[in-house]
């Protein structure tokens, strides 16, 4: 079978360049078709050049799926079977049809996971505004902050990098003048450059958000405190009770800013101990 990161160039001998491409052919193809698969193995993979597979039947995968996760007797027959599954499908047929889901009988499947265009790599980066995206102007500018903060787990993911290097050796310069110049070097350079300037940008960010001092976060958190106890000294004075004096609110509100700073300073030395008092 496929490896992770292989490249199917051609199915039947038919260049397959992108998702669509391969959608299409399926289309064209029915359960127990047999199909040649032209492959370009990834780098350690064990994949031939070419292999012969048999199209397995779509609908009768997605109803084992349906049956496996959450199968309900909708004909109240008294029992599930696929005429319940049909029902099911009827029922959702707009919803289905809208996100591609739709599968009747006979209908091709490859099983295949994780199926992607060559361009992944770069359109996971790009995120809401990569061009294969269908989603729309106020789509992509309301989940731009959430990806923002998804791209601080990818070099994570990829052990120190953006992307992975078999994403990365699937890409191509473009025929633009800017990807004449610079070719496909000078534009991965200009791409890892600016994810890590934003990369670096967000997370100093949120460290600074960190409510112990001398990080902004625990002078904000300092401020907040002060402006609570002013706040019960006022509502004491309205009491007719005796105020307290401004030195020994600013005293209180140093011991309590420097406590929650120990506090935080403890969890974090905590959590980077704790793996080695595990183990």
């Amino acid at each position: 079978g496929l490896g992770a990161y292989d490249v199917i160039t051609h199915m039947d001998g038919e260049p397959i360049e992108d998702t669509d491409d391969f959608e299409q052919f399926m289309a064209t193809r029915g359960a127990g078709d047999t199909v040649v698969l032209t492959i370009d193995a990834a780098e350690g993979s064990q994949t031939p050049g070419a292999i012969e597979v048999v199209l397995g039947d779509k609908y009768a995968y997605q109803y084992d799926a349906w049956n496996t996760s959450a199968p309900e007797d909708l004909d109240d027959d008294g029992g599930v079977d696929e005429h319940d599954f049909a029902v099911y499908l009827e029922n959702n047929r707009e919803m289905l049809e809208m996100f591609g889901f739709w599968v009747e009988p006979g209908d091709a499947f490859l099983g295949v996971s994780g199926l992607s265009d060559n361009t992944a790599g770069v359109d996971r980066l790009a995120g809401p505004w990569a061009p294969n995206s269908d989603r729309g102007t106020a789509g992509k500018l309301l989940s731009t902050p959430l990806h923002a903060f998804s791209l601080l787990y990818m070099p994570f993911e990829y052990s120190g990098v953006p992307m992975h290097p078999a994403q990365e050796d699937m890409l191509a310069a473009g025929e633009g003048p800017v990807a004449s110049v610079l070719g496909l070097g000078g534009l991965m350079f200009l791409l890892y450059l600016f994810f890590w300037m934003v990369w670096i940008n967000i997370l100093l960010g949120l460290t600074n958000l960190i409510p112990m001092v001398p990080f902004d976060g625990g002078h904000l958190f300092k401020d907040m405190v002060h402006d609570a106890v002013s706040f019960i000294d006022r509502m004491r004075g309205r009491l007719g009770m005796l105020k307290w004096h401004p030195l020994r609110i600013e005293s209180a509100v140093n011991r309590m800013s420097g406590m929650s700073s120990f506090l935080l300073l403890f969890i974090l030395l905590f959590m980077l101990g704790l793996p080695y008092l595990a183990g």
